[in-house]
């Protein structure tokens, strides 16, 4: 054996240097697929089970919101630390309107929910024009937990 390593030196180093490639590659495969029990989002809903929001809060925010005059439809989904509220807005309400009832939204929520929560807002709207040819709007909104106020993008 040592008679052949003597005599391919070259060979010997790129066969003991790919092997030791394989094994790091290897290592890297393993640690990546298979994962050591941790969900989807990782570590970062650490303390959710502090700050939950029960289902029965977040349909009461939606039953109000659709009796509220201005909303024909609302829905709202939590995934994660994601609060998303969808709404379709009358043909007549005004954007000022619907962005002043989404920062009413805001009040129902305590202050740790505040700072624990992303919320997100959709707010749609469904005009005719003057072709009679349906015209979609839509702005978004967002509340970062770090952050005080809605931040809008239309």
């Amino acid at each position: 054996m040592l008679k052949f390593i003597n005599k391919h030196k070259g060979l010997s180093i790129v066969i003991g240097l790919s092997l030791i490639l394989f094994i790091i590659m290897l290592i890297i495969f393993i640690s990546l697929v298979f994962s050591r029990g941790k969900g989807a989002y990782g570590n970062r809903l650490d303390g959710i089970e502090n700050v939950k929001l029960e289902k029965s809060f977040l349909d009461s925010i939606e039953e109000e919101l659709t009796n509220d005059t201005g909303i024909t439809k609302a829905k709202i989904r939590l995934q994660g630390k994601i609060v998303y509220i969808d709404m379709e807005a009358e043909e007549d309400t005004s954007v000022d309107t619907a962005k002043e009832l989404s920062s009413k939204i805001l009040e129902k929520f305590s202050k740790d929910e505040l700072e624990f929560y992303d919320i997100c807002y959709m707010i749609k709207w469904t005009k005719e024009n003057e072709n009679k040819e349906k015209e979609i709007t839509v702005i978004e909104g967002t509340k970062h937990p770090l952050k005080e106020n809605i931040s809008w993008i239309k």
